[in-house]
């Protein structure tokens, strides 16, 4: 007799299986909000499926509004991470220390508002973790060389950026600030 609310149910844990794969294969891993798109959508019908039940007009108004309220209050304390990319890539460090693409966002984001020091050390945190790549790894280095350069510090700046291309003959960006 509730085949919609049960498909709906299987709906949201089927469309977010992939996600929780990721989040428990890979700590480091960033877990995006997107991954959450299409598990709303099953989540919103499935509460209308239930509030369509409601028999009590004060029950079902108190339950719109105490969920509309809810989901501004959270909608709105979220977007402070959205403002820049300084803002969102410092939340995404604070949840995922872990991840090597954080600390490498979040250190281009720092060296972009000329914050050098912080940025150099985000660059070196993501450094000493485990699980990056030939590629973050170059990256890596090349943003070092980059703070380098910003601080005036072209020798060292040319050790960054050689290392980066020994890392990953590739890097057309480490190639040009060379």
């Amino acid at each position: 007799g509730r085949k919609l609310e049960a498909f709906f149910t299987f709906w949201i844990i089927i469309t977010l299986l992939p996600s929780l794969v990721i989040l428990f294969s890979q700590v480091s891993n960033i877990i995006g909000e997107r991954y959450l798109y299409l598990p709303s959508v099953g989540f919103s019908i499935l509460v209308g499926l239930v509030m369509s039940n409601i028999t009590s007009r004060k029950l079902l108004l108190a339950c719109i509004l105490s969920i509309s309220t809810i989901s501004v209050v959270v909608t709105y304390d979220r977007l402070k991470a959205w403002e820049t990319d300084l803002a969102l890539w410092e939340d995404t460090v604070q949840k995922s220390p872990l991840s090597v693409n954080a600390h490498i966002n979040y250190g281009r984001a720092l060296l972009d508002n000329n914050d050098i020091d912080n940025g150099k050390n985000e660059l070196l945190i993501a450094l000493g973790l485990r699980n990056k790549g030939l590629i973050q790894t170059s990256k890596i280095y090349e943003l070092l060389g980059t703070a380098e350069m910003k601080s005036k510090n072209y020798a060292k700046a040319e050790s960054y950026l050689i290392t980066s291309l020994k890392t990953n003959p590739k890097n057309a960006t480490a190639y040009n600030n060379l």
